[in-house]
């Protein structure tokens, strides 16, 4: 059993598990700083999950400058067909930009391929 089945196991039983396994291997080989690993998602209304996630950094760049976003990926109960809910978590020396077009102040990415 790869590691990958094993979180799988640990996490709340996606109905498309192929999928999930399949997406998540593919995220991870693309940008090898990103790990699967399992996590309680809190959503806003107290509500928890025991989900499988990504977490790590992805490179950005901007001006020139190449910038690697820390950031936790949720596979949500219903993909592939409602999107993954993705945090920027920023270490203590980084900051969110107030008023982000993409980030809210909390870290949750907002853009139209999230939606639903």
């Amino acid at each position: 059993m790869s590691s990958l089945d094993t979180l799988l196991s640990q996490v709340y039983p996606y109905p498309n598990r192929p999928f999930v396994k399949e997406d998540v291997s593919s995220v991870c080989r693309q940008y090898q700083s990103l790990v699967p690993a399992a996590g309680n998602l809190v959503r806003t209304d107290g509500t928890e999950s025991r989900l499988l996630q990504i977490k790590g950094t992805i490179p950005m760049h901007y001006g020139g400058h190449q910038y690697n976003v820390p950031l936790v990926i949720w596979i949500t109960e219903g993909f592939p067909s409602t999107p993954p809910v993705v945090f920027v978590t920023p270490t203590q020396n980084m900051f969110i930009v107030e008023s982000h077009h993409h980030v809210g102040m909390d870290g949750l990415v907002y853009h139209q391929y999230l939606s639903d």
